[in-house]
């Protein structure tokens, strides 16, 4: 067993935690530690979500491309909310500062832009 990643583990907890805790200072590591994090959680809800919709679509032969996209689009819209009450809890014990949130807002809408 290697003792490299369990050191790198434990080294990214500590060092999260430390972002974290402290007071007026890395918003900007603050934010992609928080966006990549968000948009792993995003990417494993959707996956999850997609999987149960999958064997539904399974079943019915007679589904329209637009039936598919608003079925993605709901799918997005359930993600997104339940990483919205996730966020908010997570606000309730660590509270995230708006500059943190604004600089997040800027990264989802340059990734869209982008994409």
């Amino acid at each position: 067993m290697q003792v490299l990643p369990i050191f790198l583990v434990i080294l990214a907890i500590v060092v999260s935690g430390y972002i974290f805790t402290s007071k007026r200072r890395f918003y900007f590591l603050r934010a992609i530690i928080l966006f990549l994090v968000l948009l792993l959680l995003s990417t494993i809800n959707f996956s999850i979500f997609f999987g149960f919709a999958a064997l539904f679509i399974d079943r019915i032969h007679d589904m329209e491309l637009g039936n598919l996209f608003l079925l993605l689009a709901a799918l997005v819209i359930l993600s997104g909310l339940l990483l919205y009450e996730g966020l908010k809890r997570f606000n309730k014990y660590h509270p995230i500062s708006e500059i943190t949130l604004t600089l997040i807002e800027y990264c989802i809408q340059w990734a869209l832009v982008y994409v």
